[in-house]
């Protein structure tokens, strides 16, 4: 499936969607021949129907016109792994003029082909989605047959559901973890490891606005080299499982190895030009980040020569970001968020209203913290938004003087790049101009 907007059309990134023009790295064998072949258990075909209940949920969601009609001959599985799990269904499989059956049909037919004891009654229900899941879990989880009330949470999901092999945890938050795990056979990438993003939304408005915000945008930018490619995503609501490539060092943790020694005026210059290429295919997009800081950039080696000249920079974490063509037609991307306050510009939200010049200033005050290898302590205290003009003078003008007596070369773009005025902030292609006469 294809998403179109301002003319140009993007796919949906679906966990188990494909097409049969695409290269796949496995080999299929449908589910009606797999079980005729060898008669599946209770918990695997639950696990099946897992994979198969949010598949054509989202498929629906995101296209309410997709889904025709849905056989046991139109679902696959791993032909070689046989207590793998994983399924897959073809889009070329609901083109046509076939009849179109509803959601709950297809799903009710399904169940009960396969034998499940479901009601047909309980697909009319307006929450048979959480019913469904809630029963495919009894029968999934041994513990849950032991004890009802058992939590069912992302990691048994990952482990026993999608048969994901978890290496460490790189980021933990109660309602966001960013797991580091084994590239699984249906990932199409040339790296061993890479991570999933999971997300568990703690209520229906946050669902509403924020659920596709950052898969959408990801599938807007998943040709480009500069930012996260996610590879697919799938969501278990209220949770969302992103998958996405593994990048190897993130620009706080770089710029710590760079502070062990003298900055390197050519390496940094590498830096920054990647960077201004990152944004530039982000901007090219009207896509503005609106959460620049050395966290959500990073950097991938080449080669294995680990050189700053042999890396590529990424922007990560788009959950925030804002299409700034779309928000100005039906708004589809505003959102209260603010940003992170140290990294945020002195004009703050400006009633939702974005810009490119948002980003640079982050940008300029990212390259600033490099020069002078540290935040602005006194900035980061500011809070509210926006500053008094004079006020963001006085807390940066010490910051400028160091700037220009030791890096006099770096002064007036960095300076350009942090004017209070966001209209007096320069385009990219001015900031890179610059950057190249530097030496």
């Amino acid at each position: 499936m294809f998403e179109t907007k301002n003319g140009k059309s993007f796919p949906m990134l679906i966990h188990g969607l494909l097409r049969k023009n695409q290269k796949l790295n496995f080999e299929i064998i449908s589910l009606k021949d797999r079980i005729s072949n060898n008669p599946l258990s209770v918990q695997h075909l639950s696990k099946i129907m897992f994979h198969i209940t949010n598949l054509l949920r989202e498929c629906n969601g995101r296209n309410p016109n997709f889904l025709k009609s849905l056989s046991l001959d139109q679902i696959y599985v791993n032909k070689n792994i046989e207590d793998d799990v994983n399924t897959f269904i073809f889009e070329e499989d609901q083109e046509g003029d076939k009849k179109k059956q509803s959601l709950d049909v297809i799903l009710f037919q399904l169940f009960h082909v396969l034998g499940f004891d479901i009601m047909q009654e309980t697909f009319s229900k307006p929450n048979y989605f959480d019913l469904i899941i809630n029963y495919l879990y009894d029968h999934i989880f041994e513990e849950r047959q032991q004890d009802s009330q058992t939590k069912i949470n992302e990691k048994h999901i990952l482990e026993r559901i999608f048969n994901v092999n978890i290496i460490k945890i790189m980021y933990d938050q109660p309602f966001s973890r960013v797991y580091l795990i084994e590239t699984p056979y249906y990932i199409n990438s040339q790296r061993n490891k890479i991570v999933v993003k999971w997300i568990k939304y703690i209520s229906e408005y946050d669902m509403i606005q924020y659920l596709h915000r950052e898969i959408r945008l990801l599938e807007r930018v998943h040709d480009l080299e500069n930012c996260t490619k996610l590879f697919c995503y799938t969501n278990v609501l209220p949770q969302q499982f992103i998958f996405m490539k593994y990048y190897d060092i993130t620009l706080d943790d770089l710029n710590n190895e760079i502070g062990k020694n003298q900055v390197n005026v050519i390496d940094l210059i590498h830096l920054i030009k990647q960077m201004l290429l990152a944004l530039k295919g982000l901007h090219d997009r009207q896509i503005i980040h609106r959460d620049l800081k050395p966290q959500n950039i990073m950097f991938e080696y080449l080669n294995d020569n680990h050189s700053i000249q042999n890396m590529r920079c990424v922007l990560i974490d788009l959950d925030r970001s804002d299409n700034n063509q779309i928000v100005k037609s039906v708004r589809e991307f505003q959102s209260d968020y603010i940003g992170t306050p140290e990294y945020q510009p002195p004009e703050g939200t400006q009633d939702h209203h974005y810009e490119e010049s948002y980003d640079i200033w982050q940008l300029g005050y990212i390259i600033q913290c490099i020069l002078l290898r540290d935040k602005n302590k006194l900035y980061s205290k500011q809070k509210d938004r926006p500053i008094e003009e004079q006020v963001y003078e006085n807390i940066f003008k010490s910051d400028w003087e160091k700037v220009k007596l030791r890096f006099p070369k770096f002064y007036e773009v960095v300076k350009q790049m942090m004017d209070y005025d966001p209209q007096k902030r320069p385009a990219l292609v001015e900031i890179e101009e610059e950057i190249n006469k530097i030496n």
